[in-house]
């Protein structure tokens, strides 16, 4: 989520000026973006490069891997306009993937990465020769998956969890891949209670940003509200219960109460990411956008990686090695305003 309220002020105020002309100008331009220049961190010009090329200015969905054919080097996806571009850390290469909608998360092998694409979602197998790529496969749609969003791989790279609509409320349903991962079969629904997540205007479904942690002992997701929080599910009880259910070829359905889910002290946007390490530890863009920090979920210990002075911070990952996060930094889309291009830069951990 991008704060708008400075450029939504910015457009009022110049269409005010342009009154007698009718605010005939729906093209006006914000200045360009300025280079971060933080200790350590370093700008990904792959980007920058796509950027010019290709004429769009938008990165959406990113998350990072390490590749299944030598150098088995770590590597980072995201789209850029209707591409799914793929850039190595460090060997800065870029490979064109065959579209597959937002990618969200990859396998810790390497090989299928899942991706949402109008309310569907869908895997790409990432270890195929790029020059004879297969085409993804949709596995849910928005009917069958109940508005199927945020899917996360489990660590044993066959569970796939999203946040859905099903049991008529917000819950994190589960699902297992078939040994060829062209379908997923429906294990667990893990309904939220409607005390979980609140809004100013009461209870809403507005989880977003659904993350599983490398040990599959937690989830993490945010409140979509601005300044909402984050909150944690532990998984040691419910999942011997999901594995049992399924070796029955049962689905589980449990109601998870508030007390069964903790809401972190911190206020945040919608960007979380889970390092690979121990402890269990969460990287977030802290609210407004301007700073990332780091909980440890356990303890509650917080810091402060950095901060900037301007808002504009989107989209993390950590690498699977834990030695970069990469994260975005742009300021979105406004209504007649052609906003700078993204930027993307990678953090030493």
């Amino acid at each position: 989520m991008r704060a708008t309220g400075r450029r939504r002020a910015m457009v009022v105020s110049l269409c005010a000026g342009l009154l007698f002309t009718g605010c005939s100008s729906p093209h006006l331009s914000e200045p360009p973006l300025r280079v971060l220049t933080l200790p350590g961190v370093r700008q990904v010009t792959a980007l920058t490069d796509l950027e010019r090329r290709t004429g769009s200015r938008h990165l959406d969905g990113l998350t990072s891997y390490t590749a299944t054919r030598p150098p088995h080097d770590q590597r980072i996806l995201f789209t850029l306009g209707d591409a799914l571009d793929d850039i190595g850390v460090e060997t800065t290469d870029v490979i064109e993937r065959p579209s597959c909608g937002v990618p969200y998360a990859v396998t810790s092998d390497g090989h299928w990465v899942v991706c949402r694409q109008f309310g569907n979602i869908a895997l790409l197998d990432l270890a195929t020769d790029s020059g004879h790529p297969h085409p993804s496969m949709q596995v849910l749609t928005y009917q069958d998956g109940d508005d199927p969003r945020s899917p996360a791989w489990g660590p044993d790279d066959q569970h796939l969890a999203v946040l859905s609509r099903m049991d008529g409320g917000c819950s994190i349903a589960i699902y297992r891949a078939t040994a060829d991962y062209s379908a997923v079969v429906l294990t667990a629904v893990l309904a939220l209670t409607s005390a979980i997540l609140m809004t100013p205007t009461g209870a809403a479904c507005d989880a977003t940003g659904l993350r599983w942690s490398p040990d599959g002992r937690w989830f993490a997701f945010a409140s979509g509200f601005q300044g909402g929080g984050l909150y944690v599910l532990l998984l040691q009880t419910l999942w011997p219960q999901i594995l049992a259910a399924d070796s029955h070829h049962e689905v589980l359905h449990r109601q998870v109460g508030a007390d069964q889910v903790t809401k972190l002290p911190v206020k945040s946007s919608t960007s979380l990411a889970w390092q690979h390490g121990s402890p269990p530890t969460l990287t977030f863009v802290g609210f407004p956008g301007d700073h990332l920090q780091q909980i440890d979920v356990t303890t509650g210990a917080q810091a402060t990686l950095f901060k900037t002075d301007e808002i504009g911070l989107f989209s993390i990952a950590w690498t699977p090695d834990d030695r970069h996060l990469v994260f975005g930094f742009g300021r979105g889309g406004e209504p007649l305003v052609t906003p700078p291009p993204d930027q993307l830069y990678l953090l030493p951990g």
